[in-house]
């Protein structure tokens, strides 16, 4: 099991700050879903990290990855937590659940479209209403419910997403 944390590495306060003293977006313990983890395993030097809200997120030793949050396609609801499915049609499972990550990811382009799916809003490539169906840019179709139609229709409506 591995700490991931993901951070928005292409925003605009990286011209401030250097990365390592920004907060990470989110964050979770979780397994990958090959042997081999094709990112580099760091390791934390200093006693521990902190979220906005002070809530330890690293100890000093401990392994952690960390992560673009542009890679995130989207998150599934499971059975026993979440995965999450990068652009190179990897993931990760965590215990972690949905509603948790969409409290955490709703102001970074994030939208939930059904029960048990939360997309990447830059990774939308086509919204299709009558169908209520969205496709990414791996060129998954995920369907919306009904209820969320109307409300992602109005979310985009002047935005230019890509």
């Amino acid at each position: 099991m591995y700490r991931v944390l993901f951070y928005s590495f292409n925003s605009n306060n990286l011209k401030a700050e250097s990365k390592t003293s920004l907060a990470p977006i989110t964050w979770f313990d979780g397994f990958y879903s090959k042997n081999e983890i094709p990112y580099p395993i760091l390791f934390n030097k200093q006693p521990l990290v902190k979220t906005d809200s002070g809530e330890s997120i690293l100890k000093k030793g401990q392994r952690y990855i960390e992560l673009d949050l542009n890679v995130l396609m989207r998150i599934e609801s499971s059975k026993h937590g979440s995965s999450l499915i990068l652009e190179n049609t990897t993931f990760w499972t965590t215990e972690k659940t949905i509603d948790l990550f969409e409290k955490e990811l709703c102001d970074n382009m994030f939208f939930r479209v059904n029960d048990k799916t939360l997309i990447n809003l830059h990774h939308l490539e086509s919204f299709i209403t009558c169908d209520a169906i969205v496709t990414l840019s791996n060129k998954e179709a995920i369907p919306v419910d009904a209820k969320i139609k109307e409300k992602l229709f109005k979310f985009l409506e002047g935005r230019q997403i890509l």
